[in-house]
């Protein structure tokens, strides 16, 4: 009498484990070894985007059925990302890679700001999620997303990434 109840909540138990998940993404540096993204691309997977610090996914990205996310990196080609963004049909971008690292993209807050208001900012009126900048988890992570956030009045933020 039991056992059907048993195999309900089972089958309820399974199905919420394997319910993608909109906070669980994968970033995936170009490679020739593309099983994890096969893996992350089944049904049984809670990863439900993916990236790859690029404005475009490559073939096997593209391919996975997993939804990409574009990355504005650094400055070089901000002035092109919004329309790379709109053809690509992305409902959510990222913005600036660890730009108070030196060895990352490495922009000033307030240049940082004032290109977010410029090229990111008007995805917004498309309904797309925008993200601020990654920092680092490094001490100067934090200040720097303070500064460009006080640089940043009127900015539309969805999200903030971080580095944990």
């Amino acid at each position: 009498m039991h056992l059907p109840l048993f195999v309900a909540v089972s089958s309820l138990v399974f199905l919420v484990s394997a319910a993608k998940n909109p906070k669980r993404g994968l970033a995936y540096a170009e490679s020739t070894v593309t099983n994890d993204i096969h893996l992350a691309a089944q049904s049984n997977s809670v990863i439900s985007w993916q990236y790859n610090w690029g404005t475009s996914p490559p073939d096997y990205l593209q391919q996975s059925g997993i939804p990409y996310i574009p990355m504005q990196w650094g400055t070089g080609g901000v002035e092109k990302f919004a329309a790379d963004v709109l053809a690509s049909g992305a409902k959510t971008i990222f913005t600036f890679n660890e730009p108070d690292l030196g060895s990352q993209s490495n922009i000033e807050p307030a240049v940082a700001a004032q290109l977010f208001k410029q090229h990111i900012q008007p995805l917004s009126t498309h309904g797309i999620r925008l993200g601020a900048p990654a920092v680092t988890n490094g001490p100067m992570g934090r200040p720097w997303l303070s500064s460009f956030l006080a640089n940043c009045t009127g900015c539309t933020i969805d999200f903030i990434p971080f580095h944990w």
